[in-house]
């Protein structure tokens, strides 16, 4: 997504859903990823880092949409329950919607749960960006997020 500024200046944002957020991760992390925002969206975990401040945005340009219905956001490293890594393995980093690891956490749900328990998991983390199924929490909250234009934050998880 590219916006340009009155400057002429692009404004580049990075968008990193599911796996390639935690690629996105990795790359705001240890390869200077060259973005001014960067939204990580059902994530599995944030790669190698273990802070926000370790990305080349930051705390005040790093946001993350995470849907409590969304079973693959629990599968990262949590500063409370780090029994998720035990039983999974994940190696893919820490949740970034934890409240520890310090990103600005927006608003995700998905407006439409009408999916049940199985076909709730891969429904609910495709959701994220969808404009078209009416549930456009999320892709509205990112939008308003990296515009400047968001008043509202959430608290990370364990917060």
């Amino acid at each position: 997504m590219r916006a340009e500024s009155d400057a002429g200046d692009a404004h580049v944002t990075v968008i990193g859903n599911s796996y390639g957020s935690t690629t996105t991760g990795i790359a705001a992390s240890e390869f200077g990823l060259a973005a001014d925002d960067v939204v990580l969206s059902g994530s599995p975990g944030a790669g190698t880092a273990g802070h926000v401040s370790e990305f080349t945005t930051g705390a005040g340009h790093t946001w993350v949409a995470s849907a409590s219905s969304d079973a693959v956001t629990y599968i990262g490293r949590s500063s409370s329950e780090n029994v998720r890594e035990i039983v999974t393995g994940s190696s893919l980093g820490f949740d970034p919607a934890d409240e520890v690891f310090g990103a600005q956490r927006v608003e995700a749900e998905s407006v439409d749960r009408s999916t049940t328990w199985p076909w709730q998991v891969p429904v609910e983390h495709g959701r994220y960006l969808d404009a078209g199924s009416g549930d456009q929490a999320a892709g509205a909250s990112v939008g308003r997020a990296v515009s400047g234009t968001s008043s509202r934050r959430l608290p990370g998880r364990g917060g």
